[in-house]
């Protein structure tokens, strides 16, 4: 059973994830006191992150920050953005004494999924400025640089 996590599928990509997911008590459809009881009572979607987003238009501009690559070593062969140190999700956390609390931190992967598991890593070690590239490396060719290589 999948209990306590999600299971996504890219049919695009053909690519299988996994997210881990706590309860919130304070969640309006499974909290201690739910106020959405039936479909018809949904009117927004449930989404709650304790990490910040940037998005690549916001990135292309930002200074002063430390860049992470989450992906495996064979995927940033494909394709990679400059200056970005790689931490494999699999040994990020035994490497993020790696990197500094007091600097700011954004965090990308192929999509987004495995580098906001890394934000949620760094969130829970007291790290503070920690953003996670939404989209990841597929919306930064998409959006800003096509000539790079896509996978």
């Amino acid at each position: 059973p999948l209990k306590g996590r999600f299971l996504l599928f890219d049919a695009l990509g053909m690519t299988f994830d996994e997210m881990k997911a706590k309860r919130d008590p304070e969640c309006a459809l499974c909290g201690d006191d739910p106020t959405i009881k039936e479909l018809k009572d949904v009117k927004h979607v449930c989404r709650t992150l304790k990490y910040d987003e940037i998005s690549v238009w916001e990135l292309k501009d930002h200074s002063d920050f430390v860049l992470v690559d989450v992906r495996e070593s064979y995927e940033r062969e494909i394709v990679k953005l400059e200056g970005a140190l790689l931490i494999p999700l699999k040994d990020f956390h035994e490497r993020i004494n790696e990197l500094n609390s007091e600097k700011e931190i954004i965090i990308y992967c192929k999509s987004g999924l495995r580098s906001g598991k890394a934000c949620e890593q760094l969130i829970e070690k007291n790290f503070k400025k920690v953003k996670n590239l939404k989209g990841g490396i597929s919306a930064w060719v998409k959006n800003i640089d096509p000539t790079l290589a896509s996978y």
